[in-house]
């Protein structure tokens, strides 16, 4: 079970980084395969009038490639009414693509978000999936991906360093310790640490937080185990560079999932359990920068 665990453990990995931008493992377009070890919905919904990141479609095209370099399946959608509870147990996770405002039409859909994290299967939060601006109208997401907290504000695009925090993990791993990149950074009214377990900081000194900056502590990236289900979240992602910027990293062994049993078909196995939160959460400020209007 360790080692099923562990080849589970290194595909998780492989879509994780993708979405920090650290490397594209080259690949083409695959068909989807008859009984595909791990299946992963695509959800790149932006709701009516709210922001959509002109990286998009460089994301949808790095997940796609990554999916068929490493026998999963990948299917995207923009139709929310995929949330339900039927289709959505199909997937063993959902990545919330640059979501952004209410992207579920009804509260049934919700609810299925809901039951479908609770049933312990997996979210991935991907940049602007941390800040929805949906936290008046359901506060869930916010509590179960952020750990409670909210983006403030955030810098301009500019160049500043990422530092990983855990060096063990599936999906930072192969991570250089410091990692200068080109970000939207964003800024939370509160220090999740305790709440999450952190993978990644960024380094305040290295670029101008505004306002609202946070400190030395400055959680960009991180994990936890919620209701039941995993989450793994990361601010970064705006840029279309994000999903091909080349990074040092060790060399990415091809993942595999499952045991094989006869018949050439794959055994499914459960979401391994990811770290438990941080200690040392940081009180939430009295006040709060709020964000401006989006670039």
């Amino acid at each position: 079970m360790q080692r099923s665990r562990s080849r589970l453990s290194r595909t998780l990995a492989a879509l994780t980084v993708t979405t920090l931008g650290a490397f594209l493992i080259p690949g083409t377009f695959a068909e989807a395969v008859e009984d595909p070890a791990f299946k992963v919905l695509l959800f790149t919904k932006t709701a009516a009038g709210a922001y959509r990141h002109s990286s998009m479609d460089a994301a949808i095209q790095a997940f796609n490639e990554l999916g068929a370099a490493n026998d999963f399946q990948v299917d995207e959608s923009d139709d929310a009414n995929v949330f339900n509870t039927t289709t959505l147990n199909t997937y063993d996770a959902v990545v919330m693509l640059q979501s952004s405002g209410m992207v579920w039409d009804t509260e049934a859909q919700r609810a299925a978000a809901q039951a479908y994290v609770r049933g312990g299967h997996g979210i991935v939060a991907v940049h602007n999936a941390t800040d929805m601006n949906i936290e008046t109208e359901f506060p869930w997401w916010d509590e179960v991906v952020m750990g409670g907290a909210h983006v403030t504000a955030y810098s301009s695009v500019v160049s500043g360093t990422a530092k990983v925090a855990d060096k063990v993990h599936p999906s930072t791993a192969g991570l250089p310790d410091r990692w200068v990149r080109t970000e939207e950074w964003y800024n939370f009214d509160e220090n999740a640490r305790g709440d999450v377990h952190v993978l990644v900081t960024a380094d305040e000194t290295t670029y101008d937080a505004g306002g609202a900056a946070m400190g030395a502590d400055h959680p960009i990236s991180w994990c936890r185990n919620a209701e039941g289900g995993k989450v793994w979240a990361t601010a970064m992602g705006h840029e279309t560079a994000s999903y091909s910027e080349p990074v040092p990293a060790a060399p990415a062994r091809r993942p595999q999932v499952g045991r094989r049993r006869r018949g050439g078909r794959l055994r499914r196995h459960r979401l391994p359990a990811l770290p438990e939160g941080d200690a040392g959460r940081r009180p939430r400020p009295a006040h709060a920068a709020r964000r401006g209007p989006r670039r």
